[in-house]
């Protein structure tokens, strides 16, 4: 186990992964639902993971909606908190819509998904980033560059439990 590891607590790495297996199934799954039941064309599934892409555009407003905005004297638990429950909410919409429904329509529902799901995941990668700075800042006998180094180093092993999905 890596330094970054021993340092990354134990409900951190289960959330991370967690968030990573479910966004791997809910695309696998999303892909053949639109073949099977939205009857999308092969071309039309291609274009609306492209489309899809574009939605990270919003990440850097996510960001600083999550940096700036406190709520009961909590900055990331309550984004997550909203984007665990818009996920819900859009992915229940998402498949409970008849299949004779447009693709348009499941477009526009997936569309808010994918901003549901940059609203969780942003304020987790910073929650990463707080977690490494603390840790690492609690060690006052260590030399910046080791500061700077052991951060990494947990940052690095927390994206790693991340994409583990």
């Amino acid at each position: 186990m890596t330094d970054g590891m021993k340092g990354l607590c134990v409900p951190l790495r289960l959330v991370l992964f967690v968030v990573a297996v479910a966004q791997f199934m809910s695309a696998s799954a999303i892909s053949l639902f639109m073949v099977k039941d939205v009857r999308a064309e092969p071309i039309d599934v291609t274009k609306f993971w492209m489309i899809m892409s574009w939605t990270y555009i919003a990440s850097p407003v996510v960001g600083w909606i999550s940096d700036s905005i406190t709520v009961c004297g909590e900055r990331r638990r309550p984004p997550v908190c909203l984007g665990v429950a818009l996920n819900v909410v859009f992915i229940v919409l998402m498949f409970s819509l008849p299949s004779a429904e447009s693709y348009h329509v499941f477009v526009g529902v997936a569309l808010g998904q994918t901003v549901a799901q940059l609203i969780l995941t942003i304020p987790l990668n910073a929650l990463v980033v707080e977690h490494g700075r603390k840790a690492a800042n609690d060690e006052a006998h260590i030399t910046p560059a080791e500061r700077e180094e052991r951060v990494a180093a947990m940052q690095s092993a927390a994206m790693m439990w991340r994409m583990a999905g």
